[in-house]
């Protein structure tokens, strides 16, 4: 009885140690969330709201498939994101990554409610992330 708790302990601490990159990948990932979030309710400036969405966005295409691919558009990185295996990025999303973090006009013609649902969007898709195998264990974003 004793071994067969040993191994039960030896292999829920296996599963444990294996899941520790995809917990610090999303908290990471759901801190950085909320600080952009911070910092938008705090300055109200949805140019720089919608380039700290990029990042971020790119950093974890990045950790999936190499320093190339946040070199991409939109919609080539979206495709990249789904290989998280959280499913594609939000659609609210679209809407604000299109063309705000790249110009202060398009950044203003847009909506605060915008700005918040990319964010309300972004929160549950971030906490399906899951860290890509080929990531280094510490990787962090």
């Amino acid at each position: 009885l004793l071994l067969v708790a040993l191994l039960l302990a030896a292999l829920g601490l296996t599963l444990w140690l294996r899941g520790a990159p995809t917990r610090r990948l999303r908290r990471a990932a759901l801190a950085e969330l909320g600080a952009i979030e911070t910092a938008y309710a705090t300055a109200g400036d949805g140019h720089a709201c919608a380039a700290a969405l990029s990042r971020l966005l790119r950093r974890l295409a990045v950790l999936t498939h190499g320093p190339g691919a946040s070199e991409v558009d939109y919609a080539a990185l979206a495709t990249t994101l789904a290989a998280l295996r959280a499913g594609p990025p939000p659609a609210p999303l679209e809407r604000v990554l299109a063309a705000a973090p790249y110009s202060p006009r398009a950044a203003r013609d847009l909506a605060s409610e915008d700005y918040r649902a990319a964010v309300n969007a972004l929160r549950p898709w971030l906490a399906r992330l899951r860290a890509p195998t080929t990531a280094a264990p510490h990787a962090a974003l």
